[in-house]
Formats: C-alpha cells, sequence, structure tokens
C-alpha cells in the first residue's frame, strides 16, 4: 500500500511528533506499518498518521471489513421495545407500537441502556417526517433504526457492495461520498457520520459537504473514538481504537469542537461516551495478545470480569463528568430555521 506525507494537523494546522510507530492492523490485517503523530498542540490533542495510506490505494485496507454485516432485528422485539421507549423519553419520538414503560422505568437507573437507547435514535431529536442522511451506512444497520423510528431514511457509502446490501433490505442507499456535486442542497433535517470522520483524508472538507445539504436549523450528528479513552490511557498502541490504517485520524472533544465550528456549525456540544467500553477493553487485550505472538490477526475475545468492571468504572467516570468515554459524541446545527 503506498503512502503520502501527512505532516500537520488535520485539525489545527500545526506539526505533531510522534506517539505511535510500527502500529499494524491486527485487525483485519491490512499490510504496512504505520506512525501516529500527536499535534504539539495539547490542547488540540488530535493523532493522526504520517504517512497515511495514498487514497488511490484505501480500498486495500477494507477488503475484509465487517461494515457488509446485518443486524436486522425484529422491530417488535423486547430489547427494540425498551429502546424505543426510551428513545421517545429522551428525543421526542412517537411512542412505539407495543410499549415497554415499566421496563423502561426500571432501566432508568441503568447508564448503559441510556447510551443504547441514545445509540439506537443515533442522539437526533426526532422531527416528524423529517429526513436523514447516514454518510458511511454500511449494510443499513443504523439506517433500518432510523427508519423504524419515523425518519426518511437514505444511506451513503463508497463501498457498492455495502449499497447493494441495503437495498437487498429494502432500504435507500446510493453509492458515493459526501462531496457529489450531484447531492441537493439544503434537503436534509439530520445528517449522522458515525464512526466515519476517522476515516476520511479530509474531514473538514466533507464537514463542509454536510453542511451544504442541512436545512436551515438542519442537524448533524458525529460519533469517533475518543483519544481520552480509558481504554487508549489502558491499552496504548494495542488500543481498538486507533485500526490503522483505516482510522486517518483520531479526536480529542476540543478538537472535535473545533474542526465542526470550523466548518461552519452553531450549537456545538460534544461529550463522552461510555457505549461499548467493554467491548473494546477485550478487543484492545486481543490486539495486545497479536502483537505478542506476532499474529496479524487478533482473535475475538469475550470481556472477561476485570474488563467489565474496567467498564463500570468508565461509565461512572462519564456519568461524572469525566472525558474518559470510548466514543465522542459530537451534535451540531446549521444556522437558521
Amino acid at each position: 500500500m503506498r503512502s503520502i506525507p501527512r505532516p500537520n494537523c488535520p485539525v489545527c494546522g500545526r506539526t505533531g511528533r510522534t506517539r505511535y510507530e510500527s502500529l499494524q492492523d491486527r485487525l483485519f490485517g491490512a499490510p504496512g506499518e504505520w506512525r501516529m503523530v500527536a499535534c504539539d498542540d495539547a490542547a488540540c490533542g488530535t493523532l493522526w498518521l504520517d504517512p497515511a495510506p495514498l487514497p488511490e490505494d484505501l480500498a486495500e485496507a477494507y477488503k475484509d471489513y465487517y461494515t457488509h454485516a446485518s443486524d436486522a432485528r425484529p422491530a417488535s422485539g423486547l430489547r427494540e421495545r425498551v429502546l424505543a421507549t426510551f428513545g421517545q423519553r429522551m428525543l421526542g419520538y412517537p411512542p412505539p407500537a407495543k410499549p415497554a414503560p415499566l421496563l423502561a422505568t426500571m432501566a432508568r437507573a441503568l447508564p448503559r441502556y441510556r447510551e443504547l437507547a441514545g445509540f439506537a435514535r443515533l442522539y437526533l431529536p426526532y422531527v416528524a417526517g423529517g429526513r436523514v442522511l447516514d454518510v458511511g451506512c454500511g449494510a443499513g444497520n443504523q439506517l433500518a433504526q432510523l427508519s423504524r423510528a419515523g425518519w426518511t431514511a437514505e444511506g451513503l457509502d463508497l463501498d457498492p457492495q455495502a449499497v447493494a446490501a441495503v437495498r437487498a433490505r429494502g432500504l435507500v442507499a446510493r453509492c458515493g461520498d459526501l462531496l457529489q456535486p450531484d447531492l441537493p442542497a439544503a434537503a436534509y433535517d439530520a445528517v449522522t457520520l458515525v464512526h466515519v470522520i476517522e476515516h476520511l483524508p479530509e474531514p473538514a472538507l466533507h464537514l463542509r459537504a454536510a453542511l451544504r445539504l442541512l436545512q436551515p436549523g438542519g442537524r448533524l450528528v458525529v460519533i469517533t473514538p475518543n483519544v481520552r479513552a480509558l481504554g487508549h490511557r489502558l491499552h496504548g498502541p494495542d488500543w481498538r481504537g486507533l485500526e490503522p490504517p483505516r482510522h486517518l485520524q483520531l479526536f480529542t472533544a476540543a478538537g472535535l469542537q473545533t474542526v465542526l465550528r470550523d466548518a461552519g456549525f452553531t450549537d456545538v456540544a460534544v461529550r463522552s461516551s461510555a457505549r461499548g467500553g467493554d467491548e473494546n477493553l477485550a478487543a484492545s487485550a486481543a490486539i495486545a495478545a497479536a502483537r505478542r505472538t506476532g499474529s496479524n490477526r487478533s482473535r475475538g475475545m469475550r470481556p472477561n470480569p476485570v474488563q467489565r468492571l474496567l467498564d463500570a468504572v468508565e461509565r461512572a467516570g462519564v456519568m461524572a463528568g469525566v472525558d474518559c468515554g470510548e466514543e465522542l459524541v459530537g451534535s451540531a446545527r446549521r444556522a437558521g430555521g
């Protein structure tokens, strides 16, 4: 896989210093060794690959990627009913056809269910009859959630196989990215980028394109790994969130706020989320084990009791306002409306 120099921070433009060297893809076996640098401005804190894969060669890093996997759960399932009830309470969604108010009330104290409920609706306040574009939709799992919740949902993905999988589910998707000139301006009430922005060679350019697609007052939601995550602090170069060479940059809360504001968004808010902490901790431990044995593929691991305890610590920290969750959830609006 060919590479190109990338000496400047994709958020603030400063130079960086080496944070990790000789990183390998121990998740999906993409070739090469990679260097990740940290922005010289500690307040920015962005990490990025330098050098990075040549854009024309990036497809090689996704040959065995997981985005084709479908998760077509029935809408009437108990889990869906609990999450839908939370979604209605938290974000103004219509109540589900089969509500589970007692279960939802009992689960209100559980941070994990609150996070799942927010993610099930992608943290989007409901817009009756609203139109949403899910960028990097993969096989359409999130798209299906949004459609069931009442949105007019459309997907966008560069991978034609992923788009075909979405269409096979009876959902709407097109092949391409946000830079396509034929995407309709001011046509969407919401645009979502869930674990997408870290994959983009020019994130600022794509965010400005997303702004163009939103109606005045429309909302953008960005979910991405958090540089300050507890998992990163514990596992360093083996942290699941690094994922070289697919993750071209990783943000702190301050860095994500900056790149959203610089793209022209208003009402920018970024917070830490502990969703998936136990799974990320287990995956990080598996990556470390693969590195020690020289393997280019880590074996899947279920969270063990220690990792579940650390997950509980991470969730408690997030609830207390500590920036330690595995993900950042960024929300912003286009001015007007």
